[in-house]
């Protein structure tokens, strides 16, 4: 008969045993991570140049879109401060070359650069941010994605100041901590916000809120869950920065939430080409033609724009004369893909004889749509800040916007006491909008128009260069004093 002392002895040595092997794997596992950690370093470090560098993170640099124009400004108020100072650009855009993107860079911003200080590094691994790859999880798996993306990045040069200029956070403490770098970033708009959450916890359907989705409970307080996870690791993500730049009011107060930084944190508004934009002329424009400038995007919801046409077509027949002219860049078939369904929405509601696309137009093509085109409509909700919105104010171009975001918090709001534009958020709104900005009189166009251009100006290529070397001057002169500059 076995004795109970034996029988505890055995039960304690078995668990002194799983307890030994417990403790050698997570040693194991801990000097494994140390190692590689030391290792990646000590790569990283190697690959970092003795001149003065200064890496800007934008995978997608040759979009043309409002983002963009925000790095290439930045880029040019390096060179104008610091002009012995390198930019390394980290891009994807494999198809093009450097000179390709900066005569892009010429054509459709105006910015003029001093190209022996631009080094572009291109990425091959940028495949892993494109959403399509993650059906399920998508903001997981574009935030893992950015992880191998900015070890590429690293491993091809790594730069003494590393600046995340298109929301990739998962970046930052990597070119912190194994790239030894100051880090920074300008957040166009948070990755996750209170009110993408609101959205799926009311059941609101949405392009980032399935249907399917929004009719289930269950799948709703999965996915509120799974929002909430995100939001909070995305919170420790940013908190790497040691300056961060947000581009509106509505993104400053997400951001603060998140990351908990406000002291770190400067509203820096995009920069808006607007000084020859003011110059045109706001008489003898088209009668009843509105334009929309916005990349072809699914969260730009141009169908709102066609339907709300529609409507105001059908609903008032004085304005069977107007014409709706949509304006943006395509960057790959998807978005060409939209422009496609957006064509067949047209036909669908009868407008399509009224309704142009004009895809992948130069700048010189914009600034003559900007002169002769008497309104301008915008449909993004929770737009950031909007860019398009500011160029079309300041060109004389009435617009209505979204009441949400920037376009709500900054940009659409009274000079002076007077009206510089119109909101709107349903397809009725903006449709009676559209009908009141048709039924103006000249003096009341005209006094829109000017209090719309004198605000404007609050958000110029100048204001924003001022106000970002004040801010990251700081940091640039505390780099290592000893490097060589040439």
């Amino acid at each position: 008969m076995v004795s109970f002392d034996f029988i505890r002895v055995g039960r304690m040595s078995w668990f002194a045993v799983l307890l030994f092997l417990f403790f050698g794997c997570l040693c194991y596992v801990t000097f494994g991570v140390v190692a590689s950690f030391l290792v990646l370093r000590l790569i990283f470090s190697g690959k970092k140049p003795r001149t003065q560098t200064i890496g800007f993170f934008h995978p997608y640099c040759n979009d043309g879109g409002g983002g963009e124009r925000v790095l290439w400004m930045m880029v040019a108020g390096i060179q104008q401060k610091y002009p012995n100072y390198q930019c390394i650009i980290y891009s994807g855009d494999t198809d093009a070359s450097a000179a390709q993107i900066l005569e892009k860079v010429r054509n459709r911003f105006n910015i003029h650069l001093n190209e022996d200080n631009v080094k572009f590094c291109f990425l091959f691994t940028r495949k892993w941010l494109e959403a399509q790859r993650y059906p399920v999880f998508t903001m997981v798996g574009q935030s893992l994605g950015s992880i191998i993306v900015t070890f590429e990045a690293l491993g091809l040069c790594t730069p003494h100041l590393f600046i995340d200029s298109m929301g990739y956070s998962y970046s930052l403490w990597i070119a912190r901590l194994l790239g030894k770098c100051k880090v920074a970033a300008y957040v166009h708009y948070p990755t996750i916000s209170t009110d993408m959450l609101s959205k799926v916890q009311t059941g609101t359907k949405s392009y980032n809120n399935k249907g399917s989705i929004a009719k289930s409970p269950l799948l709703r307080f999965g996915k509120v869950l799974y929002y909430r996870l995100f939001a909070f690791v995305y919170g420790i993500a940013g908190r790497a920065c040691s300056l961060v730049f947000v581009n509106s009011s509505w993104t400053r107060s997400h951001i603060d939430s998140l990351w908990k930084m406000p002291q770190k944190t400067k509203i820096l508004y995009p920069p808006c080409n607007t000084s020859h934009l003011s110059s045109l002329p706001l008489e003898n424009r088209e009668q009843g033609t509105i334009i929309s400038i916005a990349q072809f995007r699914p969260e730009k919801d141009h169908a709102l724009q066609i339907k709300a046409f529609a409507k105001l077509r059908n609903e008032n027949s004085g304005v069977q004369q107007g014409r709706l002219v949509l304006i943006g860049s395509c960057r790959h078939q998807k978005d060409r893909d939209i422009v496609d369904s957006l064509q067949s929405l047209a036909e669908e509601l009868g407008v399509n004889d009224s309704v142009d696309f004009k895809v992948n137009v130069t700048y010189e093509e914009l600034l003559e749509w900007y002169g002769k085109a008497q309104y301008g409509i915008h449909t993004m909700w929770c737009e950031h800040f909007g860019i398009g919105i500011v160029e079309l104010m300041a060109s004389g171009v009435i617009v209505v916007a979204h009441n949400s975001g920037g376009p709500k918090m900054d940009i659409v709001k009274e000079h002076n006491g007077q009206r510089t534009g119109f909101l709107a958020s349903t397809e009725e709104e903006y449709a009676s909008e559209l009908y009141q900005m048709f039924s103006l009189s000249q003096n009341e166009q005209t006094q829109i128009q000017e209090a719309a251009r004198e605000r404007t100006k609050l958000f110029s290529d100048e204001t924003f260069k001022e106000n970002f070397i004040t801010e990251i001057s700081p940091i640039i002169d505390s780099l290592e004093p000893h490097m060589k500059i040439q």
